[in-house]
This record gives C-alpha cells, sequence and structure tokens, in this order.
C-alpha cells in the first residue's frame, strides 16, 4: 500500500495542486458556504426553495473549512514533506467532499438534487486533480468516506437518496476521468521524450560532422599554408629576377601577368577562419538549482540536495545551451529517484569534480537505490531498453547523446556501499586568455 502511495505521488502535477488547495480557493469554498446561509436567511423567496438549516450547516462545517485551511497553508509553504504530503491532500480531498455533501442535507428535499449536481462536479474534479484510477484509489476513497459520513446527518429519504446516486456517480466518473488523464499524460510524457532524444541525437550527429569539418579545414590550412609559402617563393624569384636584366615592352607585360597569376594564387590560399561549435557557455549552480527543485516537486519521498564545496560554480559548455544542460540533469535525477521502478531511492546528492587535464567539469550523481544490473553496465547506452515496466529507456540515452554533442561523455558505475552513480562529464569553459571558467 505505501509503495502505491509513492507511486500515486509521483504522478501529481505539484502546481495544479498548489493551485487547488490554496488558501485562496479554501477561502472562496468557505464565503460560499456563508453566503448561501445569508442569502436564506435574507431572502424569503430563497429560504423558501433551500429551508437550510444554516446553524448546524456552520457548526458541521465550520472545523472541516479551518482543517482545510490549516492543510493549505501547510502544503503552499511546503511544510507537508515526504509521504505525509498525499496524506495531507488525501484529507484535504476529504473535507471538500464533506462541504459538498453536507450541502444536501441540511438542505430541503427540492434543493437536494441541486447540490447532488455538485457532489459529481467535486468529485470528478478531485479524480482530474489527482490522477484517480483502479491502481490508484485514494482520493476515490476519500471522497466516498466523506459523502458517508454526510449521509449519516441526513433527515430525509429524498436527501438519502440523492447522496446515494450522486456520490458513487461521482465517484466513478472521477475515475474515469482521472485514468483518461493518467492514458493522456503518459502519452504525452513518452512524446515529449521521444523528441528530446531525437533531438540529442540529431545534436550529436552536427556536432561530430563539424568535429569532421573542422578536421578537413585544419589538413586543408595546413596544405595552404605549405602551397602559399612555394608561391611566395615563386614570386619573390620572379621579382628578383625581373631587377636584373633589361626586358622588352612585351615581356613586361608578359612579367606583369605572371605577378598578378601568382598574387591570385596565393590570395587564394590565404587561410580563413572556421566556424565555431554552437555551444555556449553555462553556468552550473543555478541550473543545478532548478533540476533539483523541479524534481524534487515531483518526488516529495526522496531527500535531493547539492553537495556544496565550491566547484558547483564552474561554467560548462553546453550544445543548447541552459535548457539542454537542465535536460540532462532533469533525466538524471529522475532516473535517480525512481531507481529499478519497483525500488526507489530515498537520498540522491549532486557533487561537482573537476579534471584539470583537460579542463572537464563532473556532475556526479549518487543515490542509495538498487543500482544498476550488471548486464547494464557491461552494454552500450541504447534507446528503448528500461528495466521499469512503463520506462521507455531514453532518459539516458538523451543525456549520452546531449552530452556526447557537447565535447563531452557520461559514465556509469554502483557505489560500493549500493546505489547508482552517474557522472556527466563536460568541457569548462575558457576565457579569452585560454584559461579555465
Amino acid at each position: 500500500m505505501l509503495r502505491r502511495l509513492d507511486e500515486w505521488s509521483k504522478q501529481l502535477d505539484p502546481e495544479l495542486l498548489r493551485a487547488a488547495f490554496s488558501p485562496g480557493q479554501v477561502a472562496v469554498v468557505a464565503l460560499w458556504v456563508l453566503g448561501l446561509v445569508a442569502l436564506d436567511a435574507l431572502s424569503p423567496g430563497m429560504h423558501a426553495f433551500l429551508e437550510l438549516r444554516g446553524g448546524a450547516l456552520l457548526a458541521a462545517v465550520g472545523p472541516v473549512l479551518l482543517l482545510l485551511l490549516a492543510l493549505s497553508f501547510a502544503w503552499v509553504r511546503g511544510s507537508l514533506a515526504g509521504r505525509a504530503a498525499p496524506i495531507g491532500l488525501l484529507v484535504g480531498t476529504w473535507c471538500v467532499g464533506f462541504v459538498a455533501a453536507a450541502l444536501v442535507v441540511f438542505a430541503s428535499d427540492r434543493a437536494a438534487p441541486v447540490f447532488g449536481a455538485m457532489v459529481v462536479t467535486t468529485a470528478m474534479a478531485h479524480g482530474y486533480q489527482a490522477r484517480s484510477t483502479l491502481r490508484h484509489p485514494f482520493i476515490a476513497i476519500a471522497d466516498t468516506f466523506a459523502f458517508a459520513l454526510a449521509a449519516t446527518l441526513a433527515t430525509s429519504k429524498t436527501q438519502l437518496l440523492v447522496l446515494s446516486i450522486t456520490g458513487p456517480a461521482g465517484v466513478l466518473s472521477g475515475m474515469m476521468i482521472g485514468w483518461a488523464t493518467v492514458r493522456s499524460d503518459r502519452l504525452r510524457a513518452e512524446r515529449e521524450r521521444l523528441r528530446q532524444a531525437l533531438e540529442a541525437q540529431l545534436a550529436r550527429e552536427r556536432a561530430r560532422r563539424a568535429d569532421e569539418v573542422r578536421g578537413i579545414l585544419v589538413d586543408a590550412h595546413a596544405r595552404a599554408h605549405d602551397v602559399r609559402n612555394a608561391l611566395m617563393g615563386a614570386l619573390s624569384a620572379l621579382e628578383s629576377a625581373a631587377e636584373g636584366y633589361r626586358v622588352s615592352a612585351d615581356s613586361a607585360r608578359e612579367l606583369d601577368r605572371a605577378r598578378g597569376a601568382l598574387r591570385s594564387a596565393i590570395d587564394i590560399t590565404r587561410p580563413t577562419l572556421t566556424s565555431s561549435p554552437s555551444r555556449e557557455p553555462v553556468v552550473l549552480r543555478p541550473v543545478l538549482e532548478r533540476a533539483i527543485d523541479l524534481v524534487g516537486g515531483r518526488f516529495r519521498h526522496v531527500d535531493l540536495a547539492i553537495v556544496a564545496n565550491g566547484r558547483e560554480h564552474a561554467v560548462v559548455e553546453v550544445e543548447g545551451g541552459v535548457p539542454s544542460l537542465e535536460r540532462m540533469l532533469s533525466n538524471v535525477l529522475v532516473n535517480a529517484c525512481e531507481g529499478d521502478g519497483t525500488n526507489s531511492a530515498g537520498r540522491v546528492r549532486v557533487i561537482v569534480e573537476e579534471l584539470t587535464d583537460p579542463a572537464m567539469a563532473i556532475v556526479c550523481v549518487e543515490d542509495d537505490g538498487p543500482g544498476f544490473a550488471k548486464e547494464h553496465l557491461d552494454a552500450p547506452i541504447t534507446g528503448f531498453k528500461s528495466t521499469k515496466p512503463e520506462g521507455t529507456g531514453l532518459g539516458l540515452f538523451t543525456v549520452d547523446r546531449l552530452a556526447g554533442a557537447s565535447g563531452g561523455w557520461i559514465e556509469r558505475s554502483n557505489a560500493r556501499t549500493g546505489g547508482a552513480i552517474v557522472r556527466i562529464v563536460l568541457p569548462r569553459a575558457t576565457t579569452q586568455n585560454g584559461a579555465s571558467a
């Protein structure tokens, strides 16, 4: 059950949940309830339809709204960490479901179906926000308990009938929407991973071809330099010969043509500048922090941190700049957090190391998960091979291609104490005087 809970918490959208359970949203719910009570009390026509038992309603939902408000502040401030986050989400969902169902049982039989429609839409919204499915039915269970508790407060058969219909309908609809949303998210994520892998492969091919072209140009320039020296020697010999002899007008014209031909040939062999690779200097520290924040929001149960040693401020050259480096780091961090798909890591550390010859920076990601299988360490990195049930194997493939396009590489190993180690080796940027930054 705890493993299923961890799986479920990983697939939640932190930004969507932060918006849905913000203090502002809770305030809207509270104002909605207070507004209904006030409208029922002040408008005889509305009271004739609603017949709300305002005092009893506020006594029932008041403590629930206060609990929901406290949970929303804790959620926004990040106080709910690890496994407390999904538990807090379940309690908050129960609170909202109870408030929606309480409006049914504290209103008249005429108004009960109207509020019953709110019960259905509330459960459907919960199914979408929390990705409720048969595999992860936690939100559906929370809504079911909320509706069942509210049903015990019903005072008529109509209210019970409305809740017995709208409650299950809302829960089932929410699970269907949750399943469709999870499937859509998965397909979209697979398409994005495939797109990133293709872009990384293309970048690696462009870099390889650029290196080949630069090698050809360097060789051509070396040969052109030798030819140019020979042509300049011939021009010098021609000038020396012309100074020692008196020549006719026809011979002078021929001599000028020879000089022009030699000078044109010398200009043709003049060296030109080669194009530089499309690599950009990137400071490691800010990108590392953004990647950890992004991945940490998804894996709240994992302890993610940078080991500060001063080297994390190094500047590296990356094909594609900041987006490519963030993509590399995010893929490696996600792999570290997920483990082998069955056993995940609980602790991940990022350490920046350096090589002085050549000038390279090494971003080392260490975790305490199950580590790499021996057959994977012995095999080259290829796409579409993964130990995870729903993995595509494109994460490390993308990192490997982007690192190669940047003039670096990646290394994989297992720690002696357990867990995996992935090193991203990238060239350090050089300053104008040729020193490493």
